[in-house]
């Protein structure tokens, strides 16, 4: 019976698979760390644009400004439903945590290279086609689930609109 060196060669593959993992983090830029906190809506435009106010969570400061508040967020986070009586609602942020921004709002507009993560990421990953993608060609995801199914004219399928 002859030998097969399994070990061997699964210690050689973990060990390719430790290599890639360490490219890849060299690879990727370093993002500075980040503070979940809340944040108070004071007034919000449609288009999502709004002022917030926010407690800084080290030097417990209050700081008001200008934030791309999640437009699609429920309509219980949003003025006036949130707190009734007032014009206030929510949404939650990121705040620096570390350097010379240290809780300063963060905002993902500020980010100059987002469209170059996310090439890398697309790249590390292979180019997979979208929902989106595929339906747009008339074609439907593989994965998709009965509600993902839609008629010609766009509509869902198989329900009653109310």
């Amino acid at each position: 019976m002859k030998h097969i060196p399994f070990f061997r060669w699964f210690v050689t593959l973990g060990l390719v698979l430790v290599g890639c993992s360490v490219g890849v983090y060299l690879a990727t830029p370093d993002y500075p760390e980040r503070e979940q906190v809340d944040l108070t809506v004071l007034n919000e435009a449609p288009d999502g644009t709004c002022t917030v106010r926010w407690t800084d969570p080290f030097e417990r400061v209050e700081h008001t400004g200008p934030y791309q508040c999640d437009r699609y967020r429920p309509a219980t986070f949003k003025a006036p439903d949130y707190e009734p009586g007032t014009d206030l609602g929510w949404d939650v942020g990121y705040v620096f945590a570390e350097g010379s921004q240290q809780g300063e709002l963060y905002s993902l507009a500020d980010d100059e290279d987002i469209e170059a993560s996310i090439a890398l990421s697309d790249q590390l990953l292979g180019d997979r086609p979208s929902s989106h993608d595929l339906r747009a060609r008339g074609r439907q995801h593989p994965l998709a689930g009965p509600c993902d199914r839609r008629a010609p004219d766009g509509r869902p399928r198989g329900g009653t609109a109310a």
